[in-house]
């Protein structure tokens, strides 16, 4: 499909769907300019994407409260400008992101109970900025490994990583089903 498909609202204070899912949207492969997932208060799955392999400037999924897990969107390879992910309150992991190679600019922000970012770490060719802040269950350190393996990928924009408060590391490796997590020393 060419230009836009926003599913919901993209506009805080809108009136929330309360779709649970995306079926029926089996047969989308590439959105032509920008896929906007947002303000969906009942949205629990996004597998109604499944065939979903590019989308040419931004994706963003934005304030889906009951939305639990990204699956659905792995076989997305290619974002031609940003990725946002934003206040995505059920959100534990990015599980779902793992085909994705290419972005300009990453946000993850404001999702409550995010802690392992393991999803994100064969992105090759983020070009431009990483910004990882305000995740309240997510570790500094978590953040941290994460910007740490963009650049060995070849990643050399600027990172604003901040205000992440988890208490746990999530060490990832390329077998996503083991993940370990370990209690992070807080200095005071």
């Amino acid at each position: 499909m060419t230009g836009h498909l926003i599913i919901g609202s993209m506009e805080e204070g809108s009136v929330p769907t309360t779709f649970e899912n995306l079926d029926g949207l089996e047969s989308l492969t590439t959105v032509g300019y920008s896929l906007a997932i947002g303000y969906n208060n009942g949205l629990t799955s996004l597998s109604g994407l499944k065939n979903l392999t590019n989308v040419a400037f931004t994706l963003g999924i934005v304030e889906n409260p009951a939305l639990t897990s990204l699956s659905g969107l792995e076989n997305i390879i290619s974002v031609g400008f940003g990725l946002w992910i934003y206040r995505n309150d059920a959100l534990t992991s990015l599980n779902g992101l793992e085909g994705i190679t290419e972005a300009e600019i990453l946000i993850i922000e404001d999702n409550d109970i995010l802690t392992n970012l393991c999803a994100l770490y064969n992105l090759s060719d983020l070009n431009n900025s990483l910004s990882i802040y305000n995740n309240t269950s997510l570790s500094m350190a978590t953040a941290y490994a994460l910007e740490t393996q963009l650049r060995s990928n070849g990643f050399t924009g600027t990172a604003d990583i901040r205000d992440n408060n988890g208490t746990e590391q999530v060490f990832c490796d390329n077998d996503e089903d083991n993940v370990t997590m370990i209690p992070t020393i807080v200095q005071m």
